[in-house]
């Protein structure tokens, strides 16, 4: 708040946004901070204020992100983005996605990698060593999720059930024992367990995680390290 007080926020925008993502609890960020927020992003970039294009990047993304998980609308959260309509806040906030996730910045590419995954880059030798070190245990969460959305459908939304639709569609494609044949498979999983894993700590879905305990914090670190094993920490 130091920062905030002694700095005048036209030549110092930044933590104004920052102080936004950082308040806690969360429930007391409003819409218009948000949308705020959004706008002084969008005066960084088109009035010369002195800034890094990623961190800038990085940071409409977090706010897209908790805007959403807050319930923001959409169609409020496009005209800083310089947007008409929701469907294009969503398509900014999946290539925002997919440019994390080292893929092409295009929302095509985050539905794809969501979709298919992508099976044609060679698996390293670290990724590789994951899927042995882990791959029944990434197998083994994923179906332990299926079953939990089967006994719990009704504390989540049509949202979340798809991506657990897509999960349960590579677990299809299992293959075993884990070999150098089941690693494109594995990719395919640990992606969408990923996303998964990024939309589950939405406020909405608080009951489902508690209905699954221990079940939630296995995936996170499973999908943060076949992640980190495939693109580096």
């Amino acid at each position: 708040m130091d920062e905030l007080e002694h700095n005048d926020p036209f030549e110092h925008p930044l933590p104004v946004v920052q102080h936004v993502l950082q308040i806690r609890p969360v429930h007391l960020v409003t819409d218009d901070d948000i949308i705020d927020a959004l706008w002084i992003l969008a005066y960084i970039k088109v009035c010369g204020v002195p800034h890094v294009p990623a961190t800038i990047d990085q940071l409409e993304y977090e706010l897209l992100l908790l805007g959403r998980r807050l319930g923001v609308p959409q169609i409020r959260m496009a005209p800083p983005l310089g947007a008409k309509t929701p469907q294009a806040v969503d398509h900014r906030i999946k290539r925002a996605r997919a440019k994390r996730l080292g893929l092409p910045a295009s929302e095509r590419a985050e539905r794809d990698y969501r979709l298919r995954g992508i099976t044609a880059a060679k698996v390293g030798r670290r990724e590789a060593a994951w899927y042995r070190r882990h791959g029944l245990q990434l197998w083994d969460a994923a179906q332990a999720l299926v079953k939990l959305r089967g006994e719990h459908d009704e504390l989540i939304d049509d949202e979340l059930a798809q991506t657990i639709v897509d999960i349960a569609r590579e677990l299809r494609r299992k293959i075993l024992p884990v070999t150098p044949t089941s690693y494109p498979v594995l990719r395919d999983l640990a992606t969408v367990v990923y996303l998964f894993v990024e939309e589950v700590q939405d406020d909405r879905y608080d009951e489902f995680r508690a209905k699954g305990g221990s079940l939630f914090p296995e995936m996170v670190k499973l999908a943060h390290g076949q992640h980190a094993a495939r693109f580096g920490s």
